[in-house]
């Protein structure tokens, strides 16, 4: 079959040889891929890595896969065959993946405190499928267990089922920080998952959504999708200081919560500076291991500050964003705008992950469809799904040329 493998740096390929996925474990189920979408990781682990995943030559550790493997972790699609003892799901059924690869996965006799207590997203020997582990989903057939589907209700569709894993990254911040119906937010940076923020933060009830982002695109972006407030952290001369008082004239005394998408120090300084009394900073950017911060303790101590981080998604946050989508809570039509492109596995190279490296004014979300999907979703519809600030002109003329 079909599928996009990873053999090493710089070397990323559709393959047409790849196995077909057969069950050997009862709980198997065989999921026909419809949607993958392709993640800032993926695009790190093309350029720098393979980071995530095991070096050429090499086992992972922990998953002991090797290279060449099949990539993709954000994926939806329909079930064709189960396993004996599978009673969650059948052949027909509409499902997305929680491709967490932790401690019970990997069959471990001792698993580590996070799976004890239910928080494989915080596994010690934590993999993914499709970056570290087997069965990810830029391939037209893939294999996983019971366990990791999440059935989609009849009214949400299989393009929004392959955003369900993104979100929910932003959607377990949200919900691990506690925010309350009324509270005030600011978000900084408003890439993909700044956005996912955004809509997370609908769906808890959020007032005043402050966004800080450089560019222009993204931040008409964040405000089609329910920011009400977006600022240009370059504007602001004086620097952090003079972006941080822009966020207190607008809220008063600070926001009760700031979520920094992007992981430099000035957004850090921003997150913490721009706090109200108790109030708390959630960092989900994936920052390099080796790389320091600066924070000063009586930040956080004199106004009684949390800072805290925030790992991934679990299979409760993965329900509550369908759940979320499906009652309207968090707008279906509001997430398709991060779609800013859908192709064929064919074109997932040149027309995917090159796209989002050379043209990320122009695109939020790739998905890639390994089997020709469209989800009932045409060419001409798909722009009124767009912000007015993307280049639609430039992005149609490519779907175009990769129509099927």
């Amino acid at each position: 079959m079909k599928a996009l493998h990873i053999f090493g740096q710089n070397d990323i390929r559709v393959v047409n040889d790849a196995p077909i996925p057969k069950i050997t474990d009862p709980k198997d189920v065989v999921i026909e891929v419809s949607f993958c979408g392709i993640c800032g990781t993926d695009l790190h682990e093309y350029i720098s890595g393979p980071i995530f995943g095991p070096q050429p030559g090499e086992s992972h550790q922990f998953s002991g896969v090797e290279l060449p493997l099949c990539m993709g972790h954000e994926y939806s699609g329909t079930v064709i065959d189960v396993g004996a003892e599978v009673t969650k799901v059948k052949p027909g059924s509409r499902v997305c993946v929680d491709v967490s690869y932790a401690c019970f996965e990997q069959n471990q006799e001792t698993p580590c405190t996070a799976c004890q207590n239910g928080s494989p997203n915080a596994c010690a020997r934590l993999c993914l499928r499709g970056l570290s582990a087997t069965s990810g989903g830029l391939c037209h057939t893939s294999i996983v267990p019971e366990r990791a589907v999440h059935v989609l209700p009849d009214n949400v569709p299989l393009d929004i089922g392959a955003m369900v894993q993104p979100v929910s990254i932003s959607w377990h911040a949200v919900r691990i920080s506690g925010i309350k119906p009324g509270q005030t937010a600011l978000v900084l940076g408003a890439g993909p998952i700044g956005i996912a923020v955004i809509l997370a933060l609908l769906g808890h009830g959020a007032s005043k959504i402050i966004v800080s982002e450089p560019a222009k695109i993204r931040r008409e972006q964040a405000l089609s999708i329910g920011a009400t407030h977006a600022l240009d952290p370059f504007s602001y001369k004086g620097g952090v200081p003079e972006l941080v008082k822009a966020v207190h004239e607008i809220t008063g005394e600070g926001v009760d919560f700031a979520y920094d998408c992007s992981g430099i120090q000035s957004t850090l300084d921003t997150a913490l500076d721009s706090l109200a009394f108790q109030g708390t900073a959630v960092n989900l950017a994936i920052w390099p291991h080796e790389k320091t911060a600066t924070i000063l303790p009586m930040k956080l101590t004199a106004r009684e500050k949390r800072y805290m981080g925030s790992m991934g998604l679990t299979g409760l946050d993965m329900d509550q964003v369908i759940a979320a989508f499906s009652d309207g809570s968090m707008p279906m039509d509001k997430a398709r705008t991060m779609i800013t492109s859908k192709i064929h596995i064919d074109d997932a190279v040149d027309d995917g992950f090159h796209q989002l490296l050379n043209n990320k004014d122009k695109h939020i979300k790739i998905l890639i469809a390994p089997g020709g999907h469209r989800d009932g979703v045409t060419k001409n519809e798909i722009a009124e799904h767009l912000p007015n600030g993307i280049d639609v002109l430039t992005w149609q003329a490519q779907w175009n040329t990769t129509e099927k």
